[in-house]
């Protein structure tokens, strides 16, 4: 008989995407499996030419060193003798090269998504045994419908249960790949999932719902991995790890519970974005599909994202201390772009930011970064929302690039609404005070008369939890306007005040990665705030 309870769909459901996914989209949910399970992951070395057949090192409950190689897929004799059995060699014979561990051997693990058939398993029960007489161990398998099992006991503690939840959870993950991500629907499936009304958890419960709840995340984002969606995959583990953060700090979760999870999330965001990144710096025309369907705004708005996502990846390696050689293929890719830059509306924020910061720390390109934010940004931004303009104005970081491509391309000619931006910004003053710290005075003067004809809009928070909520509760915004005539001295005392209180409202965990606050920046541009910026500036530029 069928099960058709939500729990039989759900069931099904991870059954499909244990067969769909690819192996990229794999490795965070088993690794976070792993980690429900007792496990402590040690390193990731997926598919790379020093992994030697070990995708994946942990330390089990007992201690033990275990390797893991990964298969998506039936496993049948062609494959075994083309692919598997070499690396399985690997896998049991080589000792690991790691600091901490050389020359172990480790307890092999084959992991695949769908099965092996019977000639298949008769093979690799010869080569254990053959490895037994040899003094190896022996290789464990784990196939679909184990995986299935252990995956299914993982969710039974995130399982939506209320209709809607799950309704949302469907959506998320049969969304259409190619597209954005929808962050507010995937923050708040989060929400769903990983509740702020949780009973105070035990450590090993806390433990439990974090990487259940990162799976769920993973199985919602499925589409987009298919789909190799670079960019939502980023924003989708970046919200996820942003959880993650605001769940250890809310429910004060000792670190060793969430840590792993954490840096797992960031992982994942820091590699779409490296993948995008050179993705990017390979191609040629930056046209997707039709080329006569292609251009214009949607062309110049993609050309933004990405001049944006190759700066924050080199910022990104940087974080992970990862020394770049060679970075002369991302200037020159930013530099041939920034006359096609868009500003289509202040959530455009964060890849104009991203360029200034990696110019700025760039030799002879640092006036180039910095000419970008004040004339490309500020000045643009502030002549379009000045009071004395009738038209609509840039529309305000709530408002994402497909809703301001929908409205310009007259798509959805209504959407703003009533909205008309004019005489207001969230997003300028911050960058005023990065040009302020960078001493380009010059260049502010020649942006000033825009800038303080603007209301900037300056938000502030109660609980410093509710700053990493992607819709807060408790924000309060107001707006102020600069005095005229502004002094240089005045603007100085402002940052300086601005920088001593920046780290006032950070969870602790949520700086416990150094990618996260660059990640977050990326996908929450409404929360750009100028103590956010100043705080970000100091840990990306010094």
């Amino acid at each position: 008989m069928n099960d058709n309870s939500a729990t039989g769909v759900f069931v099904r459901l991870i059954e499909n995407w244990l067969t769909s996914t690819p192996e990229r989209g794999f490795e965070v949910p088993f690794c976070q499996l792993l980690i429900s399970e007792g496990h402590r992951i040690v390193h990731i070395d997926s598919h790379s030419q020093q992994e030697e057949g070990k995708d994946i090192l942990t330390l089990d409950p007992d201690g033990q060193l275990c390797g893991y190689q990964l298969k998506r897929g039936n496993i049948n004799v062609s494959r075994w003798r083309n692919e598997v059995k070499g690396e399985l060699d690997e896998l049991v014979e080589l000792p690991v090269h790691l600091p901490a561990f050389v020359g172990q051997l480790c307890k092999p693990h084959l992991v695949i998504t769908g099965a092996m058939n019977q000639p298949t398993q008769s093979r690799l029960r010869g080569f254990n045994e053959s490895a037994a007489q040899r003094g190896f161990q022996c290789v464990m398998l784990s196939d679909r419908h184990d995986l299935l099992d252990r995956f299914r006991k993982c969710q039974d503690v995130v399982l939506p249960s209320d209709p809607a939840d799950f309704r949302s959870f469907l959506d998320l993950m049969f969304a259409n790949g190619a597209s954005f991500i929808q962050r507010e629907a995937f923050a708040a499936f989060l929400e769903s999932v990983l509740p702020d009304e949780a009973r105070r958890l035990r450590p090993g419960e806390a433990r439990r719902l974090i990487t259940a709840s990162l799976i769920m995340a993973a199985y919602a984002m499925a589409s987009h991995i298919r789909s190799r969606n670079y960019l939502a995959e980023a924003e989708g583990w970046t919200l996820s790890a942003t959880r993650v953060a605001r769940a250890a700090s809310k429910f004060r979760i000792a670190r060793k519970h969430w840590e792993e999870s954490l840096r797992l999330a960031c992982d994942a965001a820091a590699q779409a974005i490296h993948r995008l990144a050179d993705e990017a710096l390979q191609h040629e025309s930056l046209v997707e599909g039709n080329i006569l369907g292609d251009g214009g705004a949607v062309w110049r708005a993609r050309v933004t994202v990405l001049c944006g996502v190759v700066a924050a990846s080199h910022l990104l390696r940087r974080l992970e201390g990862v020394v770049v050689d060679d970075e002369s293929s991302a200037i020159e890719f930013i530099m041939k772009h920034r006359k096609h830059l868009f500003l289509w509306g202040e959530s455009a924020a964060p890849y104009f930011l991203a360029m200034f910061w990696y110019m700025g720390t760039r030799p002879r390109f640092d006036i180039e970064g910095e000419n970008l934010l004040a004339f490309g940004y500020i000045r643009n931004l502030a002549l379009a929302n000045t009071h004395r303009r009738v038209e609509i104005g840039i529309p305000n970081p709530y408002y994402t690039v497909e809703d301001c491509l929908e409205q310009q391309l007259r798509l959805r000619p209504d959407r703003f609404g009533l909205d008309s931006f004019r005489h207001v910004s969230y997003t300028v003053l911050p960058a005023v005070h990065l040009l302020v710290r960078a001493m380009r005075r010059q260049a502010l003067s020649m942006v000033w008369p825009e800038v303080v004809d603007l209301g900037h809009y300056c938000m502030t928070m109660a609980d410093k939890h509710e700053y990493l909520r992607f819709r807060a509760e408790s924000a309060t915004w107001s707006s102020t306007h600069l005095p005229s005539p502004t002094s240089w001295s005045w603007l100085r005392g402002q940052q300086a005040a601005a920088i001593d209180t920046a780290d006032q409202f950070l969870p602790a965990p949520f700086t416990h990665d150094a990618r996260l606050p660059l990640l977050f920046l990326l996908c929450h541009p409404h929360r750009i705030t100028t103590e956010y910026v100043l705080w970000l500036d100091k840990q990306l530029t010094r």
